[in-house]
């Protein structure tokens, strides 16, 4: 299906840029893999009547440049 023939109500699309801590890397992560855990939690039932994706992507873009 086109994205554009999803009504806006039905769909949820955003980023965001981070400036981060590596050391806070694996913290990050595992917040992630626990917001999909809590989100399949609350969502999932024995009789849907929709099927939605969930996909995040977290990864670099960039490294700042060192001083």
């Amino acid at each position: 299906k086109a994205l554009d023939g999803i009504p806006v109500e039905e769909r949820e699309i955003s980023s965001v840029t981070l400036a981060i801590d590596k050391a806070k890397l694996g913290q990050a992560k595992e917040m992630i893999v626990a917001f999909k855990r809590k989100l399949s939690k609350v969502l999932e039932t024995e009789n849907p009547d929709e099927i939605f994706t969930l996909a995040i992507q977290f990864f670099p873009v960039a490294s700042p440049e060192k001083k």
